[in-house]
């Protein structure tokens, strides 16, 4: 079993329309929802670090 930890949330319809969409792209194809929610977190979390460090 994985090491990760698990979490719920709960997301507007069109977040979830939109994680959908992404699933159609070649860059996304191949993964989970979950897969992607957790990249999708990942590139908003590093762009949060990156713009702190700007400012």
């Amino acid at each position: 079993m994985t090491e990760m930890r698990r979490v719920t949330i709960s997301v507007p319809d069109d977040i979830d329309k939109a994680v959908l969409e992404l699933r159609k792209s070649e860059a996304f194809v191949r993964d989970s929802y979950s897969e992607i929610v957790r990249k999708l977190l990942l590139a908003g979390l590093n762009k949060v670090k990156k713009d702190d460090n700007n400012q």
